[in-house]
């Protein structure tokens, strides 16, 4: 059994999410180029190495000017019904003709698809791409998978929601690097935004993403640590609407129900961020007692206009 090793990429702000995508490329391949070199050091050791982006960037190899054939890469995403997702393709197609590889872009149905995400992994093993850049669906599930790939030689980078590490860990991944935001420090900084706006006694709710998603979890974390730092706010409810528009809706409504007087929701993304206006009020309002302010996580621009 190998020993676990991650190479974590800490991507600072801005709104491209689509450059996540075009830096684990990039890191693949400077992955395969160099393999056995640095990142197995790394592994050896046990050590986490931490990258920024303009890092990844003098990592990546210089496309070469010989005619080889194109590596495959395979970009396994969750949906493309989520336009965070549309925005990440674009930023892997940008790579792809940067870096003359070929794309093979695979996504499940909905959010919540980690049986069909399973499903594609395998079917990319069997087809022997050179690597697997995955957000999946499931931070415990894919493992198992995702071990076959790297035992038949895929090299594999790990995307927006991490992998649990020590199931990866106890499965015998190395060499897996991941690439996102801080999802904790990112959903704190949100919550706090309109946190600190409150000055009065206020009922809090959080809709959460997908219970078993590592970064789910984070964003949740963030956010009722934000909450706890203003005595004026009680937070009276959490549920999950696994990062969907409708659910998001059905469990505003319910929140709503049962606790008329909540005054402020925290939402892990902008999918569920896109209430029904006669649940929410206009972010940025001042707060008085029938306003209710929405708070998100992406800001998306075709979400920003719906508020």
């Amino acid at each position: 059994m190998g020993i676990y090793s991650e190479t974590v990429i800490n991507m600072e702000g801005g709104t491209n999410k689509g450059i996540w995508v075009t830096a684990a490329v990039l890191l693949f391949l400077g992955a395969v180029l160099l393999a056995g070199c640095e990142s197995r050091d790394k592994a050896k050791s046990g050590q986490e190495e931490r990258l920024t982006a303009k890092e990844i960037e003098q990592k990546a190899p210089t496309p070469s000017t010989k005619t080889t054939p194109a590596r495959k890469i395979a970009l396994v995403m969750k949906t493309l019904t989520n336009p965070f997702f549309v925005e990440m393709e674009k930023g892997a197609r940008k790579a792809e003709q940067e870096l003359g590889v070929e794309l093979i872009v695979k996504t499940g149905a909905s959010e919540t698809s980690v049986e069909q995400q399973i499903s594609i992994i395998a079917e990319m093993t069997t087809q022997k791409v050179d690597a697997i850049v995955i957000a999946p669906a499931d931070s415990a599930k894919l493992v198992p998978v995702l071990q076959k790939a790297q035992d038949a030689g895929i090299a594999l980078v790990n995307i927006d929601n991490r992998i649990f590490s020590d199931m990866a860990k106890k499965a015998g991944l190395i060499n897996v690097f991941f690439i996102s935001v801080d999802n904790v420090k990112g959903a704190y900084l949100s919550a706090k935004y309109v946190s600190d706006k409150i000055k009065k006694s206020t009922r809090a709710a959080i809709i959460e993403g997908i219970r078993g998603a590592k970064n789910a979890e984070d964003r949740k974390q963030g956010a009722i640590k934000a909450f706890k730092e203003n005595p004026n706010i009680t937070v009276v409810a959490m549920e999950t609407a696994n990062w969907k528009i409708d659910e998001g809706n059905a469990v505003a409504a319910k929140i709503f129900k049962n606790d008329p007087d909540t005054g402020v929701i925290f939402c892990a993304n902008d999918m569920t961020t896109s209430l029904h206006t006669g649940h929410v009020s206009l972010l940025n309002v001042p707060l008085h007692p029938r306003s209710i302010s929405c708070q998100g996580h992406h800001w998306l621009a075709s979400f920003i206009g719906r508020l």
